[in-house]
């Protein structure tokens, strides 16, 4: 029996999407990339590559999908939380924070982005900016208890490093 070779762009990212949701990643991208060989304009491989990508921890070459993506469409914020995730996971904060900076000017009401974007700041240890961050998401939903945790342990952070370098200085 001859299996049937998909030779549409759209079936190999449809058979990279179900190797996907079994975990084959790295058969997976070589799907996508066939979906891409046939069109390098589909962002819906250039997306679902970004995510094996990141699934196997090839972060750069997600962000290089997703930059691809972006060049398409600048305005999906599901591809700008991506970005910035595999940025902060390969340590790039300041351009994450830009990513999500990026999403709050298409949606200034996104709590992810206001979450994100405050734990990147707070891990900069810039403390002030990070609490106001977690403001924002808190003035969007003010029973968001993990916005409101996030705060906390901001202004606990930013009280404790204030008492340290007075001490030491």
């Amino acid at each position: 029996m001859v299996k049937k070779i998909p030779r549409d762009y759209n079936k190999w990212n449809k058979k990279g999407a179900k190797l996907f949701s079994i975990n084959k990643f790295t058969e997976a991208i070589e799907c996508y990339n066939k979906s891409l060989k046939l069109n390098t304009s589909y962002i819906k491989a250039w997306y679902n590559k970004g995510l094996a990508l990141e699934e196997l921890k090839r972060y750069q070459e997600a962000i290089d999908c997703y930059n691809k993506y972006l060049e398409i469409d600048s305005n999906d914020i599901d591809t700008w939380h991506n970005k910035g995730n595999a940025l902060y996971q390969l340590g790039k904060y300041e351009e994450a924070t830009q990513c999500f900076d990026k999403i709050l000017q298409i949606d200034a009401n996104d709590i992810d982005a206001w979450l994100n974007k405050g734990n990147i700041l707070h891990n900069l240890k810039r403390y002030k900016e990070s609490i106001e961050s977690f403001e924002k998401a808190l003035e969007i939903n003010p029973n968001h208890v993990e916005a409101e945790k996030l705060k906390e342990l901001a202004i606990i952070n930013s009280t404790f490093n204030k008492r340290l370098n007075n001490y030491f200085n």
